[in-house]
């Protein structure tokens, strides 16, 4: 039987299964999927709400509903492994989730990791590595980025607006496609699509495709600039693009891409670079190779890389 004829949950249940497989890479076929109908998206999301009791019934493996990134780590589950998921999961879905409709959820990756996440009104959030997102189970609609980077791509509701709390601001959506990165206390958000609107009761800066901003909560002043639309939410690609972005930045942005401890010196954690950079596999050839272009040395440690000075490195 096509998966095309199957009910949908099944359908659920395989993409889940299937996204789970550390060497997946039929994204846009996926994403097809998702956006096809709103209640594949539902589906998927219910079997997203199973993140936390699958462990309970199979607790000797992570969880099922974690994308890894290619350069993560493969592990292989056996079929009889991923027989057992699947049943857990028919099982689960007889379930009322009535009870947990009201509960807000975390959805958090390690660095290296990625997830997609499907909401109830065909809207997806993609997150990045050493990401953490909070999300309201009776509003689809609302979003708290607490740490990391993640990609937006919204279903536009002009009476029920999309919106994504980071820091102390807001990002109102209007039928959008966006990137937002939070590192500390700084925020970037980048559109591709349609329009955001940051901090709309304050500030309100609108943000068009191809725009972007930077702001932090210690400082007064937002600074605007161009970013091209194909840069933004490039890290799905292993791209990462940079206009006058912070060592300190960059080195966090590696850090989430290659899943290892990549970190900047206080010499150069300021410096700014523009660019795009191409992420490898090889994480210790990429790291060597790529210091030179970003104008920094770099030095070995016990956890994995700080980028450094030139004086630095020979220490």
């Amino acid at each position: 039987m096509a998966m095309e004829d199957r009910p949908i949950d099944e359908q659920a249940i395989a993409w889940t299964i299937r996204s789970r497989e550390a060497d997946f890479d039929d994204w846009e076929a996926l994403t097809e999927w998702l956006e096809a109908d709103a209640a594949h998206a539902k589906a998927f999301e219910r079997m997203t709400m199973l993140d936390d009791m699958l462990p309970e019934l199979i607790p000797a493996e992570p969880s099922p509903l974690r994308i890894v990134a290619d350069m993560a780590p493969a592990r292989r589950w056996s079929f009889r492994r991923l027989g057992s998921i699947a049943a857990a999961m028919v099982a689960l879905t007889g379930l009322s989730f009535l009870s947990l409709q009201y509960l807000p959820y975390s959805v958090e990756t390690g660095a290296g990791e990625r997830q997609i996440v499907a909401l109830r009104d065909g809207s997806t959030i993609e997150l990045n590595g050493d990401t953490k997102i909070t999300l309201r189970k009776s509003d689809p609609r609302h979003a708290e980025l607490e740490r990391g980077e993640a990609l937006f791509t919204v279903v536009h509701n002009a009476h029920d607006p999309f919106i994504v709390e980071v820091g102390n601001a807001v990002v109102k959506d209007a039928g959008t496609v966006f990137n937002i990165v939070r590192h500390g206390k700084s925020t970037e958000v980048g559109v591709s699509e349609g329009l955001v609107i940051y901090n709309p009761e304050k500030e309100r800066v609108a943000l068009k495709p191809g725009q972007a901003l930077r702001a932090d909560d210690r400082q007064m002043g937002i600074e605007t600039f161009a970013v091209p639309t194909s840069a933004v939410g490039g890290w799905r690609r292993n791209q990462l693009t940079y206009d006058a972005a912070s060592m300190d930045r960059v080195a966090a942005d590696l850090s989430r891409s290659l899943g290892r401890n990549i970190a900047a010196s206080a010499e150069v954690r300021d410096m700014r670079f523009t660019g795009t950079i191409n992420v490898q596999k090889d994480a210790d050839r990429f790291v060597t190779e790529t210091a030179p272009v970003l104008g920094v040395g770099v030095r070995r440690t016990e956890n994995g890389w700080i980028l450094v000075g030139g004086d630095e490195a020979s220490r």
